[in-house]
């Protein structure tokens, strides 16, 4: 008997190996899962009528078309992805979140006057075929986290943010149903900033809107979601400098008054916000804040501010005020000893910022505020400055609020800051000082903690570096099936 047949992209090197029956079983039910399952878009239309082309890319020499993955469509008619090899390999979230650019395509192809195309809904693509992914494998990934978590100030729609900024679209479907973030895709109009549609389709004020924003933006203390469970091994596996510190440092106008304001450079932009962590001055005792922004007409600045307590890793929120000046009181309760005032960037009204527009050229609204109860982290005298234990009078400190390896622990002599961070390896000499909010980082991008082994844990086929596209027109022979 002869050699059982093998396809001959078996022989090929490794970065060139793909199965296609592989990958379009993979595609049929991803398909079946976006159409019958979530139900994001109906088969009508030019969805009904093409079916969608798909390029496996870097398998020839002679033409410049190299895409790792990219979705999008062709012609103004017909979806097209193309995928590389090492991105289509079974169970590929490629597949899915290029998918689901197709998707997002086919919800105003043959439709003017729809769609999210206004250069502000950028990032609002790229957070939602993260999320379309996350509801096929919810284990499986959680975006760029790397990258929204310490920029959590910036505006939502930043750049900066586009694979990571799917929380706001899972506080939509805890809150109002998966059926909402479908709406929205299907009823958006081409000159919206997706806050806008969000607003018409909700049927909500403004301020009901910059209100909604300012309690996704508390419960990003805790990550408190219905799927915090699936995603929450990804933010622990992140850089510890990242997750070192929950939140963002103030700077003290008049400590003594309890009068403390945020740094320019780390006022939250639109719906961009800050979590300010703040240390109870009594178990159980009563925290009094007046918060004032500084408000800049041009901008129509807005402030949503409240805050949260934390007891055993369970959030207690306090009511959202909208306001530019206004006071509020929070009772604690015993061993609520984590508070955290967080203040949201809302204006009254929601500015298009291109897609790729830096910080420097958005809006920013900073604020100043007194409390009384509670003293800012890096300001009390337990998160401060302080002499380590063994330390002695006269010699330097060692912060506590910090965090340091435990292969690597500085010497007692050294000086760290609050919310500094020495990873694995750092070394810390006796004359070392490490500032407040920095990062002894390792030797070499070889240790156990480079970026290469310690990145937001997305596989080869992640959709990292994706992105939607038009796509020259290849149409595959007709076929059963969609795909």
């Amino acid at each position: 008997m002869g050699r059982p047949f093998r396809h001959r992209s078996a022989y090929r090197p490794g970065e060139y190996r793909f199965d296609p029956a592989n990958i379009l079983d993979q595609l049929e039910r991803l398909y079946s899962f976006y159409v019958n399952d979530m139900r994001f878009t109906p088969e009508t239309g030019l969805l009904a009528q093409h079916k969608i082309i798909v390029i496996i890319t870097r398998t020839w020499s002679n033409a410049p078309l190299d895409a790792w993955a990219t979705g999008g469509s062709t012609d103004g008619r017909v979806g097209v992805i193309n995928i590389a090899p090492g991105a289509a390999q079974p169970g590929s979230w490629g597949l899915a979140h290029e998918l689901a650019h197709v998707f997002q395509n086919y919800t105003f192809l043959g439709r003017p006057g729809y769609g999210f195309t206004h250069q502000s809904a950028g990032t609002f693509w790229e957070a939602s075929a993260e999320f379309m992914a996350m509801q096929v494998y919810p284990t499986a990934a959680a975006g760029d986290l790397t990258r929204f978590i310490r920029t959590e100030n910036l505006a939502y729609s930043s750049s900066r943010h586009h694979y990571g900024a799917w929380m706001l679209l899972q506080y939509i479907k805890d809150r109002d149903g998966l059926a909402m973030f479908n709406r929205l895709w299907n009823e958006a109009r081409n000159t919206e900033h997706p806050l806008e549609t969000y607003r018409r389709v909700a049927g909500i004020t403004q301020t009901e809107l910059n209100r909604r924003v300012g309690e996704y933006a508390q419960r990003n203390v805790t990550w408190d979601y219905s799927n915090r469970a699936d995603f929450m091994p990804f933010i622990n596996r992140l850089y510890p400098f990242i997750t070192a510190y929950n939140g963002v440092p103030v700077d003290a106008v008049n400590a003594t008054a309890g009068h403390y304001r945020i740094p320019d450079a780390l006022a939250p932009s639109d719906y961009g916000y800050n979590k300010i962590r703040l240390v109870p001055q009594q178990d159980g005792g009563l925290i009094r804040l007046r918060l004032r922004g500084h408000v800049n007409q041009a901008a129509g600045s807005g402030w949503t501010f409240g805050l949260v307590a934390v007891r055993n890793g369970v959030p207690r929120y306090g009511p959202l005020t909208v306001a530019t000046d206004a006071e509020v009181t929070f009772q604690t309760q015993p061993g609520e000893r984590d508070v955290w005032l967080v203040v949201t960037g809302t204006p009254t009204t929601v500015h298009r910022y291109a897609f790729l527009e830096g910080y420097p050229r958005n809006f920013r609204y900073p604020y100043q505020f007194r409390v009384a109860g509670a003293t800012p982290s890096g300001h009390d005298p337990v998160t401060s400055v302080r002499p380590h234990p063994a330390a002695v009078a006269g010699t330097p400190t060692v912060a506590v609020g910090s965090t340091a390896a435990p292969t690597s622990p500085p010497p007692r002599t050294s000086v760290r800051g609050p919310r500094s961070t020495a990873t694995a390896r750092s070394a810390a000499t006796p004359a070392s000082r490490i500032s407040p909010g920095s990062t002894a980082a390792p030797p070499s991008a070889g240790t156990p903690w480079s970026r290469t082994t310690r990145w937001s844990r997305a596989a080869p086929t992640s959709a990292a570096a994706s992105s939607s596209a038009v796509m020259p027109s290849r149409r595959p022979p007709a076929a059963p099936g969609r795909i």
